[in-house]
């Protein structure tokens, strides 16, 4: 008789001899395991899901909550179980992964949902939270590794033969791995060159000449590191949509920082320059004509550099403006078409 059986990662056919009741105890015996290692792996691919499809760790902490739930009657019911023929280790393997996914949603995702909290004031801050939601799966990897060993050491003392071959489920988790596993360093090249580009905005509106040309700098050196890595990068799976858009947005910050700039960087100069002899020329009792005609030059000066300002502010925050929402777009459909659903 043969028996088809699905747990997470695993698809089982189990071999019986004609109607032996310790098959069958087995049999019940690695189900109640199995459904229970199940509904957590499940609970965990809904949460993946969510937050792959550009969802917020705090947008999605409420299924964080009820994960947490799940996994904790699941260990319930499992330490309720006995060991199997003496044997407690594959049981104990599911309650260590349990035990351990239980752990990373309650202590490295609330790590993670602070870190989220700040990663947009740095690349290093960035690229911190980043590499805690890798750690966090590869804790989780490890874990279900473990239990993958164990099934085939039980099952191969109860006669249960197990096919090599990933679940709907496994694959699914697998490939979303390989996708951020891709887009993670491409969304990085594109933060690094941002951050400072933020930062040149920040410091233009401040009128801080100096914080305005070094960030200015900074942003055009990470912009153009950025385009020699993306020049290397490969498309996944033929798809060249995110390289395509992170570079659009590079070759932006490399126009704003050579050609914009410079003209807005000059009138913070000019207006600098000309408040200084505003001053002189307020505080000056007898004008003759040439300060006069001096001072109206001066002016006209100031509203050219003005208008010249406000031409290429409007410019830069017009092209932006599309620039970032064809980013988002783009990360938004990678996401949408290469991670399952």
């Amino acid at each position: 008789m043969h028996i088809n059986l699905k747990t997470n990662f695993v698809a089982i056919m189990i071999l019986l001899s004609g109607g032996l009741s310790y098959g069958q105890t087995a049999i019940e015996y690695f189900q109640a395991i199995g459904t229970q290692y199940t509904s957590i792996s499940e609970a965990s691919w809904k949460y993946t899901q969510a937050a792959s499809h550009n969802k917020s760790g705090r947008k999605i902490n409420k299924r964080r909550k009820q994960l947490i739930k799940t996994n904790e009657a699941a260990q319930k019911t499992i330490k309720g179980l006995k060991a199997f023929n003496g044997s407690a280790a594959y049981k104990d393997s599911v309650l260590e992964y349990l035990s351990m996914s239980h752990s990373v949603m309650v202590n490295d995702y609330s790590k993670i949902m602070d870190l989220e909290e700040i990663a947009e004031q740095s690349y290093d801050q960035m690229e911190a939270f980043l590499l805690a939601k890798k750690t966090a799966s590869n804790k989780l990897k490890a874990a279900s590794d473990v239990v993958s060993r164990e099934q085939k050491r039980f099952c191969a003392a109860n006669n249960i033969n197990l096919l090599e071959d990933n679940s709907e489920l496994g694959k699914k988790m697998e490939v979303a791995g390989e996708v951020y596993d891709y887009y993670n360093p491409v969304y990085l090249i594109f933060f690094k060159a941002s951050v400072q580009e933020a930062k040149m905005i920040a410091a233009l509106s401040l009128k801080d000449i100096n914080a305005t040309e070094q960030s200015k700098q900074s942003m055009k050196v990470y912009s153009e590191e950025g385009l020699a890595k993306l020049a290397e990068l490969k498309s996944f799976k033929n798809d060249n949509s995110l390289i395509t858009a992170c570079k659009q947005m590079l070759e932006f910050y490399l126009e704003e920082a050579d050609k914009n700039m410079p003209v807005m960087i000059d009138f913070l100069l000019t207006n600098e320059k000309f408040a200084k002899y505003n001053k002189v020329f307020q505080a000056k009792k007898n004008r003759n004509k040439a300060d006069v005609d001096a001072y109206n030059e001066k002016v006209n000066e100031l509203n050219k550099g003005s208008n010249d300002y406000n031409k290429s502010n409007n410019k830069l925050n017009s092209n932006r403006g599309q620039l970032i929402d064809n980013w988002n777009n783009k990360v938004s459909s990678f996401t949408d078409r290469h991670v399952p659903k």
